[in-house]
């Protein structure tokens, strides 16, 4: 009998013993609005340390086991969900219900900010780009994702690229960033957006109104910040992308990541190729030329717990060809190269609770080369002829922020430098060579008056090597009055000192006749923004309306500006007074789990006097933006069918002639592109098919005659687009 109870307590504590071996660790991850299963939703694990453990993928129900000894910490993501967070023990069941990731709502910015803070949260009006955006519409440079922003127009240059205004103001007062790091080479003035590659972007960070106390010069009318893509979550991550459009693009690139504990490497390369387009079919000298792109990036990543190191170098080359007219047995065709490379070094480290620094450091060389080759027609040999002419830039950047958030306290404090130096050399340049620098310390302190209401003033001291700079101020102002409503406001005073290339740089072809001017003056400028955030959500539905305002006044404006409208003439010149005054009004619609609607309307009036005096400024010339665009999402499909449509009002240029300044109007137009997205294999394969330019643009003239069309968009084309993901672990 002894033997028998002896051997059942043994059976039992054995059969225990197995039940708790075989205890499971299950998450079930479900729509917090409909509970249908989340499929093949991304799961990764961390240690106590926040260092990565391992990733997984829910299976099509949902659920997914893990095997854990302690207590863990997980994340969950999935496309169109917002990222989730928790922790749990062995042998917990633990359901997680998704929330809807609502567009431009709940994305974390960095722009300006003292920390990362989610978009609604921020102090600043920012306007964000998701990645979820850019792929459902085929998007293969900046020009291309900023072409639907209600408040930007854009404006089209077959040889110069494409360039933006921002309330009322030129692409030159509007700081260009990648990562936080300037993006040099301008021709114009301008950034040529087609350039700025975005097959590996998380999102675009746009905020409108000056920014010079945080980013100094060129930031009068907004900041443009482009944020690469960074794996924080998968052990392996390889992407391929690849485009074919009828325009003539053929489009791809490749990109891989690996984490090893605390080290993470990427590496990024595409080619982008474009065969040209000739509107008229009667030259062989196309109006858009052809292009050759390459893109490569290389970065590492070292992070443990609250320090992160970044090291990056980026590499863009380009080649553009404009074919000459056949003369006899022979042809000179002419060739733009184009090279910018990027070093950068970033490192962020929390030393306290309270008290933290980060530094961004880099050094940014821009080249461009203009080579003429003859072919002789009877033998097809090439040969160069003529001298290489050539312009070189480069950028050495270095800003560095010390943060103080006591625990507790409605102050947080923050103070920093900033040094940038510039330099250029080459036949372009009068003199062959030339130099600038800036060095700044600013400050600022956000000042929590009561739990829903924020105030941030700051202040930017300047030295510039070639003009005295007066001290910028700014002032910010949130206010949540409700959960569901919010109000911005600001003033800022901007300071631009003129750019070497509006100073020193000579552009001249048979298309372009740019001049850069040694006097001008440094222009400055006062901004009032204003802008009211109202989101309500009910079970099924949400609805966000915000309406803005701006008023911009400016004193000496730095411009290019057209001499005379019968010539290609254009001069930097300074303009003696501008004001830019307007609104904009965006709403968005979502009505779950398959509608959304985004409609804009924005109005901008500008106007321009040679002298500073206000009193003698001329009526405002207003004109008009509109968009609207819709999509409708196939959950359970995993198909988006999407519209975007805007309208041009007429958009006014400015020109001189006989010491007065006057605008003349470009024709109003539209813009439509349709897409469907489809994704497949456990959303690791998406392709996107559509049309852009559905309406057929192609020149776009003035209304009074004056003046000939210009080309706008190369017609009607369609795309496809495929991208292959795949995560290992």
């Amino acid at each position: 009998m002894q033997q028998l109870f002896l051997k059942l307590i043994i059976f039992i504590l054995l059969f225990l013993s197995a039940s708790g071996f075989a205890q499971k660790t299950v998450i079930r991850i479900v729509s917090e609005k409909s509970t249908d299963p989340c499929s093949f939703a991304n799961v990764v694990l961390y240690d106590q340390n926040n260092n990565y453990i391992k990733g997984s993928i829910a299976g099509s129900d949902g659920t997914i086991q893990i095997d854990i000894k302690e207590k863990t910490k997980f994340a969950v993501s999935l496309l169109g969900y917002q990222n989730y967070t928790d922790y749990i023990s062995p042998g917990e069941e633990k359901t997680v219900n998704l929330k809807l990731s609502y567009i431009g709502i709940n994305e974390v910015v960095v722009t300006g900010q003292y920390t990362p803070q989610p978009v609604d949260k921020s102090i600043y009006k920012i306007n964000l780009i998701s990645s979820r955006q850019i792929e459902e519409r085929g998007v293969n440079n900046l020009a291309e994702a900023l072409s639907n922003e209600t408040n930007i127009r854009l404006s089209v240059d077959p040889a110069l690229g494409t360039s933006l205004k921002l309330q009322g103001m030129s692409g030159e007062n509007v700081k260009f960033l990648i990562d936080g790091i300037p993006v040099i080479g301008r021709l114009g003035g301008n950034i040529d957006l087609t350039q700025i590659n975005l097959d590996n972007v998380d999102h675009i960070e746009i905020v409108q109104g000056p920014m010079s106390v945080v980013y100094g010069t060129n930031a009068l009318a907004g900041v443009v910040n482009i944020i690469t893509k960074e794996n924080t979550q998968n052990d392996n991550i390889l992407n391929f992308t690849s485009y074919t459009g009828t325009e003539g693009a053929y489009n791809f690139s490749l990109s891989g990541s690996v984490i090893r504990n605390k080290h993470t490497v990427s590496l990024y390369g595409s080619r982008k190729m474009f065969q040209g387009i000739d509107l008229t079919d009667s030259t062989r000298s196309v109006e858009f030329k052809p292009k050759l792109q390459y893109n490569a990036d290389f970065d590492y990543v070292y992070r443990n717990k609250d320090l992160k190191i970044k090291f990056k170098s980026s590499f863009f080359d380009e080649e553009i060809r404009h074919y000459g007219t056949i003369q006899g047995i022979s042809v000179t065709d002419m060739y733009f190269f184009t090279n910018r490379f990027t070093n950068s070094l970033q490192f962020i480290n929390r030393f306290s609770e309270s008290f933290s620094f980060d530094f961004l450091g880099s050094h940014s060389y821009y080249d461009r080369q203009t080579r003429d080759f003859r072919k002789d027609l009877t033998n097809f040999e090439v040969r160069e002829i003529g001298d290489i002419s050539q312009t070189e830039y480069s950028n050495i950047m270095a800003r560095g922020n010390f943060l103080i958030e006591k625990p507790n306290s409605k102050f947080i404090y923050q103070f920093g430098f900033d040094i940038n130096i510039d330099e250029a050399k080459g036949d372009k340049i009068s003199n062959g060579a030339a130099s600038m620098e800036d060095y700044a310390l600013y400050l600022s302190s956000q000042y929590n008056i009561i739990k829903n209401l924020s105030v941030q003033p700051g202040l930017r001291f300047i030295y510039n090597s070639k003009y005295g700079a007066p001290v910028v101020p700014s002032i910010n102002l949130l206010w949540n009055f409700f959960d569901v409503l919010s109000l911005r406001t600001s003033y800022a005073r901007g300071f631009r000192s003129p750019s070497i290339k509006e100073l020193y740089f000579d552009f001249v072809d048979i298309n372009h006749d740019l001049h850069g001017n040694p006097d001008l003056l440094a222009e400055t400028n006062n901004s009032y923004n204003t802008s009211i955030t109202y989101n309500f959500e009910k079970e099924k539905y949400l609805i966000k309306i915000e309406p803005s305002f701006f008023f911009n006044d400016g004193k000496n404006v730095i411009d290019l500006v057209n001499l005379d409208p019968s010539s290609n003439r254009y001069k930097n010149v300074n303009v003696g007074r501008r004001r830019t005054i307007g609104g904009e009004l965006s709403t968005t619609f979502l009505f779950y789990p398959n509608i959304t609607l985004n409609a804009g309307y924005s109005r901008t009036g500008v106007t321009y006097s040679a002298s500073t005096d206000a009193s003698k400024l001329p009526d405002y010339t207003f004109y008009n933006d509109y968009s609207i665009n819709t999509k409708y999402n196939l959950r359970k499909r995993k198909l988006i069918f999407s519209v975007y449509l805007k309208y041009y009002g007429k958009t006014p240029s400015l020109f001189y002639r006989e010491g007065v300044y006057f605008l003349i109007n470009k024709n109003s137009y539209g813009e439509l592109e349709v897409s469907i997205t489809k994704t497949v294999w456990k959303d690791r394969i998406s392709a996107v098919i559509g049309g852009k330019n559905l309406l057929n643009n192609k020149y776009i003239g003035y209304e009074n005659g004056s003046l000939s069309s210009s080309p706008t968009a190369y017609g009607r084309y369609y795309f496809i687009k495929l991208n292959i993901k795949l995560n290992t672990i």
